[in-house]
């Protein structure tokens, strides 16, 4: 079995935000400042944005791409979810 689990955080994002979902999400911080991708969803990835890819880079790439702050307190509720669904 395979699990990427490389756009977790993304899908976190997609899960709690409606208007989010199917829409191009990168996680990492806010586009203008310095800084990387975290994790972009797969329909971010789907135009050529990466993991550690600059921030900056990733907004000229794709403009219209939504950048959510990310949040840490549902993270693991949600990867108990997961390992819960892989016991």
């Amino acid at each position: 079995m395979h699990i990427d689990a490389d756009a977790f955080f993304a899908s976190v994002e997609q899960g709690f935000n409606p208007h989010l979902r199917n829409k191009p999400v990168i996680v990492g911080g806010i586009a203008d400042q310095r800084g990387v991708v975290h994790t972009a969803s797969y329909e971010a990835r789907a135009r050529g944005i990466k993991t550690g890819m600059a921030l900056v880079k990733a907004k000229s790439i794709w403009p219209g791409c939504n950048f959510p702050k990310g949040r840490l307190c549902p993270l693991p509720r949600c990867g108990r979810c997961v390992s819960g669904g892989l016991s």
